[in-house]
């Protein structure tokens, strides 16, 4: 079991992340880690700080200090569903166009 607290705090001490963007940022790696996704809790900081194509060569911690997490849902979304891969993005194009579609996979519906 991790002590996510100390989980959390131990990520936030690994990044760099506006104030404003604290929750939003506890809310993704909490998403990350109920998605089970990545074996190791060690590995969900090199994740976040990997650029990626999908967001225009640009990492997760960037976009969620500009404040666009959704982006970064949609992401995890295709990742959940098996339609991306955890390491390599998805094409670009492709997933955009998904998006703009409203075809964004949801474990909600």
């Amino acid at each position: 079991m991790v002590n996510y607290c100390f989980f959390v705090m131990n990520v936030m001490t690994q990044i760099r992340i506006e104030q404003d963007q604290i929750m939003p940022l506890v809310n993704i790696v909490n998403e990350i880690c109920e998605m089970g996704f990545l074996p190791e809790e060690q590995w969900v900081v090199p994740w976040l700080l990997e650029p990626r194509q999908f967001f225009d060569d640009k990492t997760p911690i960037d976009l969620i200090n500009e404040g666009n997490t959704s982006k970064v849902c949609d992401l995890l979304r295709f990742i959940e569903t098996d339609e991306a891969d955890i390491w390599e993005p998805m094409e670009y194009r492709d997933a955009q166009d998904r998006i703009r579609r409203g075809d964004v996979p949801s474990t909600y519906e």
